[in-house]
């Protein structure tokens, strides 16, 4: 397995090997990266550029196999599906592609007219969700229609989606200070959840689908109890915007990102904070590893820093871009 590493401002992509942290494969393209995401087949991935193509990289031969086009404007999301067989993608020019990864085709092509800002496809479902700048969250149906239905939720943008792993929980965060939540199952209007004062900025469900953290500009974090449709408790607050929060894969830990350039790990049974690393540079991203004790997050010092969970101290520090890591994917 690798850990995928993709910076926005550079024209290449590093792919470290999982197990020694060492570099296994630099990548070049001709245009900057941006976003990727992985396949659900483990030889390929897809990253986004500034020259408004998406290209499929084979990591076992280690170049572009493949590139897309189609998108007049910046491409702002991309998304797999959970069969390996189709991406979506959603771009400034007003549209949502999806594309046939087999035969490099686009499918179908769903044009609104606004900003896509975030994508996802639905486990166990044949829909895609997408959230547009102003407002309007769709649900897309992958059989030969339109759209299956329009979600009119959010009165500004929709800055981000979390799925739960069934497919039957969609919650999406807005600029407007919300957290909303769908029961796809159902046809009703959604639960909202109100307690951050700034804008959603960060937005997780646990893997045992039993609550979500949601993160805001006001530095708020805030556990939302999924089955009882409720907020469950603040956790401690940063003093500046929360830039990322994760959740630990046996939905044991939570960790939060700040602009204040503090890291903190917390027990999601009791709340409390189990350590907090203050970093030299503001933090942009951070993952959990599948272990739930060990972290890795990326920098505005152009590194990606691992941090080990029991000994609370800081390990290996891949060095390699000349500018700021956006995201990180393992």
């Amino acid at each position: 397995e690798a850990d995928l590493i993709v910076c926005r401002d550079e024209k290449i992509i590093q792919v470290h090997d999982f197990g020694t942290l060492d570099v296994k494969l630099e990548l070049k393209s001709e245009a900057a990266s941006y976003d990727a995401v992985l396949s659900p087949d483990p030889k390929f991935f897809f990253s986004v550029h500034d020259n408004e193509k998406i290209c499929m990289w084979d990591l076992q031969v280690g170049r572009c196999v493949r590139t897309f086009q189609g998108h007049r404007n910046f491409i702002r999301s991309i998304v797999a599906s959970p069969n390996g067989t189709h991406f979506a993608t959603g771009s400034e020019d007003g549209t949502i592609r999806v594309w046939n990864i087999e035969t490099g085709c686009q499918e179908k092509i769903f044009k609104l007219g606004a900003s896509t800002l975030s994508l996802a496809f639905l486990n166990n479902r044949n829909q895609i969700a997408a959230g547009m700048d102003d407002g309007w969250v769709f649900l897309f149906d992958m059989k030969p229609l339109p759209f299956d239905r329009a979600l009119p939720i959010q009165q500004n943008q929709v800055t981000g989606f979390a799925i739960n792993r069934e497919g039957s929980l969609l919650l999406s965060s807005s600029s407007d200070s919300t957290v909303r939540v769908w029961d796809l199952g159902q046809n009703g209007q959604p639960k909202n959840l109100k307690s951050h004062t700034g804008w959603v900025t960060a937005l997780r469900i646990s893997p045992n689908s039993t609550y979500a953290i949601s993160g805001s500009a006001d530095g708020s974090i805030i556990m939302w109890d999924l089955l009882e449709m409720k907020e469950k408790r603040k956790l401690p607050a940063h003093q500046d915007e929360v830039i990322d929060v994760d959740i630990s894969q046996d939905s044991q830990r939570i960790l939060t990102v700040g602009a204040d350039r503090v890291i903190r790990i917390l027990n999601a049974n009791t709340g409390k904070q189990e350590c907090e690393l203050e970093t030299d540079h503001t933090a942009t991203c951070a993952r959990f590893h599948s272990n739930c004790v060990q972290i890795f997050f990326s920098s505005t010092d152009c590194s990606i820093h691992t941090f080990d969970i029991p000994s609370n101290s800081e390990g290996s520090k891949l060095c390699g871009h000349t500018n700021t890591v956006n995201y990180i994917c393992l």
